[in-house]
């Protein structure tokens, strides 16, 4: 365990982080490496989007590449006692806990991938299994219902809203053949009720840009489904991406102008009803940007921004969420094999970077663990 310092050394209270890092599969080998990050601040209430850490239940995190991808926590009601983190990936789930680490394996996920794991509310888990384009469906019965996503293709992250689950499709790699969008599934008839592929109409190259994850915000104080268009930083030239972009589910349809500004986002959380922080996915050699995001109407303005700190090489920016303190986020970011993760206070308008500590290879998305 990396034992690391944030923010005021007067804090008595210690809160972790838990970050998710892969590693290079061997083969049909899995493997993954968690470092709990012990900071001194007060611990957070909440966590973010895509790790939902709750006392008694599962909860969901991700990557989109291989090796061990996945990441969900349980615990019992209490909040005390035994804790344990279990990770999916190819073929199989690890689990540690307080009294050790222990491999289960599950002949059902033996030719998957599995990127994303969201909690159902009455029990189970709906898996992204990112290799075969499907939803899995892993309910309380033990059984586990495959939802076929085409035309879309390769999931990357999900979200449970009102009886149905919301998933993110990165589409085809490099350029998106009309794949890349939002499927709808519903859970309880277990079948795909609709697909929308994302065509940013309005926008330059809208059709050729990547969805990274999907989002249930508050939006005029009532739940809302948002999409992180990550763009296509991979080209050449790059394609900007088109920020936190609104689904509307009555009419169908995205806003792709939700977001008044171009920007490459990958990963987003919601602080209040008005404020976001997002991370962006920069293109090869640059930094990239933390972004904080305001509603003015019915629009985000980005309101400031400031680069990561210089790295010599790695894919970048990869996860952002809240500390404990208000205007306060963690940032990973990912370097040439190794990460980091930055701490960042917003104060009188502006990011100031308060610490910055090494973590594993390749950082993907990380937590606050509540219990401290």
């Amino acid at each position: 365990r990396l034992s690391w310092q944030f923010g005021s050394s007067g804090s008595s209270a210690a809160a972790r982080i838990v970050v998710v890092c892969s590693l290079a599969a061997l083969a049909t080998m899995w493997m993954f490496l968690v470092f709990v990050l012990s900071a001194r601040l007060t611990p957070a209430t909440t966590s973010t989007e895509n790790v939902v850490l709750k006392p008694g239940a599962f909860a969901g995190n991700a990557v989109h590449h291989p090796a061990f991808t996945n990441l969900f926590s349980r615990g019992p009601p209490s909040g005390h006692g035994e804790h344990s983190v279990n990770v999916f990936g190819e073929g199989g789930m690890q689990t540690r806990t307080n009294n050790g680490l222990h491999l289960e394996i599950s002949s059902r996920l033996n030719s998957t991938l599995i990127s994303w794991a969201v909690a159902l509310p009455h029990g189970g888990l709906a898996l992204c299994d990112e290799r075969g384009s499907k939803l899995l469906l892993w309910l309380p019965d033990g059984t586990v219902a495959a939802i076929d996503l085409a035309p879309l293709k390769v999931p990357v992250g999900a979200v449970y809203l009102e009886g149905k689950v919301y998933v993110a499709c990165f589409g085809t790699w490099p350029v998106p053949r009309n794949d890349s969008g939002l499927a709808v599934v519903d859970v309880a008839n277990r079948w795909l009720e609709a697909t929308y592929p994302y065509a940013g109409v309005g926008r330059p190259n809208g059709s050729e840009v990547h969805l990274h994850n999907v989002y249930a915000f508050s939006w005029d104080c009532k739940p809302e489904i948002f999409v992180a268009v990550v763009g296509n930083p991979w080209t050449n030239p790059p394609i900007a991406g088109h920020g936190l972009v609104r689904f509307d589910r009555e009419a169908g349809s995205f806003l792709p102008w939700s977001t008044v500004a171009f920007a490459n986002v990958r990963s987003v959380v919601q602080q209040s009803e008005d404020v976001f922080f997002a991370l962006t996915q920069a293109p090869p050699k640059q930094p990239s940007q933390l972004l904080r995001l305001e509603k003015h109407g019915h629009h985000l303005l980005q309101v400031a921004s400031t680069p990561l700190p210089s790295r010599k090489g790695g894919d970048g920016g990869a996860d952002v969420l809240l500390a404990s303190e208000k205007d306060a986020v963690f940032a990973t970011d990912r370097d040439l094999g190794h990460g980091w993760v930055h701490y960042y206070q917003y104060k009188s308008g502006a990011f100031q970077l308060r610490a910055s500590h090494m973590t594993g290879n390749h950082p993907r998305h990380a937590a606050v663990l509540p219990s401290g």
